[in-house]
């Protein structure tokens, strides 16, 4: 059964990775050729935040992709968000955003803040000193050059606390287009995420994704004795503090349906290493011999395979999930050994190694928690999941003793999606 599980699990890892990778998001968009003619159809979304470096383009759903480069365009854009444009910045040839077009064109690389005119050519803003050329002048800072640029519009008015932001500089500068010419300004939106996940779940694009996981669990494993037997011979491994170690693996999540939303399975892959010390004392006078002292030492390596649903509490970019399900731990070695010694009313020690339990193979456990997960783009988002295990153990006593037992786990997770 153990086998097959893993297996199962090896296959979803190692199979689904191949299609949720090659997954492209495409947006009805257009492309503007070197030589001024335009294509409509449809562009590739960029992962994250940054600037493109190429644009993918096809002209149709089942078209074949063609990759262009700076170079090749003149600029390309979606037709309900954003708009790239090619530049030459530090004599290298890249897109850049554009942000507002008409008299003045404003442009961004995600850090600088490029504004365009046919005078000065591409200037970047600045907070400092700032210079143009031909005509050969200097200002202090963005805003008296704005200023200058703003002369023949009195209207539109340079407010000293106007920060370098692009949202702030966007809306004076589109303020500014509008008044020289209505007809010919322009501002454009940024594709959200939302929209996008929304647009992408409707059509099944996104219902796979998987990534890398890790953390930290906080584990106790807890023996009780049923059997009445004086604890002086029936040796109980009693955990008084949780064993800190870390987890690591992959995750692989499924979307359920398109009708039902964000609800997923979500299956991973961890290693887990436990390694715990106990130390034990008992000391009573009326008891032959009076003190016993032990030393435990165990260790359990292995595989943690929890399969749980995800069932989604709050929608938008930042979305928060109630998790239930099981985990399946197998061990991939373990073993576990007691030192003990006793100690007689005369002071007489004596020292032994014993054996008291044998580690099982498998544990199985229930599982709950809770998950907020925050998108960086369609294709890949970050969570955090705090989850709690309560499990049916891990040892069998060597010898006739009658225990009862179960295991406690407390978990902090953080995965990324590719």
């Amino acid at each position: 059964m153990i086998r097959s599980f893993c297996l199962l699990l090896l296959v979803c890892f190692c199979f689904s990775g191949s299609p949720t990778y090659a997954q492209k998001i495409w947006e009805e968009g257009y492309i503007v050729k070197s030589d001024g003619t335009l294509f409509r159809g449809e562009v590739m979304v960029t992962k994250g935040s940054g600037l493109p470096k190429s644009c993918s383009f096809k002209r149709f759903d089942i078209a074949f992709e063609t990759v262009y480069q700076p170079e090749d365009l003149k600029a390309f854009g979606y037709l309900y968000g954003n708009r790239y444009e090619t530049r030459k910045v530090n004599n290298k040839t890249v897109f850049l955003e554009c942000l507002a077009t008409g008299k003045l064109t404003l442009l961004t690389d995600g850090r600088k803040i490029y504004i365009e005119t046919t005078d000065h050519g591409l200037v970047e803003l600045k907070k400092d000193k700032m210079a143009i050329q031909d005509p050969d002048i200097e200002f202090d800072n963005y805003k008296a050059y704005l200023r200058l640029l703003f002369t023949d519009r009195p209207e539109v008015v340079i407010s000293d606390k106007l920060a370098l932001k692009k949202e702030e500089i966007c809306r004076v500068v589109a303020s500014y287009n509008s008044a020289v010419d209505k007809t010919t300004s322009r501002t454009f939106n940024t594709l959200s995420t939302a929209y996008l996940l929304d647009k992408n779940m409707n059509s099944g694009t996104l219902a796979t994704s998987f990534g890398i996981i890790g953390g930290l669990s906080l584990t106790k494993f807890n023996v009780f004795s049923t059997s009445g037997t004086s604890l002086r011979y029936q040796f109980i491994p009693e955990m008084r503090s949780y064993d800190i170690s870390p987890v690591a693996g992959f995750f692989f999540n499924q979307k359920v349906s398109r009708l039902t939303g964000d609800l997923s399975v979500q299956a991973e892959l961890l290693f887990r290493h436990n390694k715990v010390y106990i130390y034990h004392e008992i000391n009573d006078p009326e008891q032959t011999p009076p003190i016993v002292r032990s030393d435990v030492f165990f260790n359990f390596t292995g595989i943690k395979m929890p399969v749980y649903i995800k069932v989604p509490l709050m929608k938008g970019n930042i979305k928060v999930a109630f998790n239930a399900g099981i985990s399946l731990s197998y061990a991939l070695s373990s073993d576990y050994i007691r030192y003990y010694d006793t100690e007689s009313s005369t002071g007489i020690i004596r020292t032994y190694t014993e054996v008291d339990y044998n580690i099982n193979r498998i544990e199985k456990a229930a599982m709950a928690g809770f998950s907020i997960k925050y998108h960086l783009s369609p294709g890949s988002y970050i969570f955090i999941d705090t989850r709690s295990e309560y499990g049916k153990g891990i040892f069998t006593p060597r010898v006739d003793y009658l225990i009862n037992e179960n295991s406690l786990c407390f978990s902090i997770i953080c995965g990324y999606s590719f």
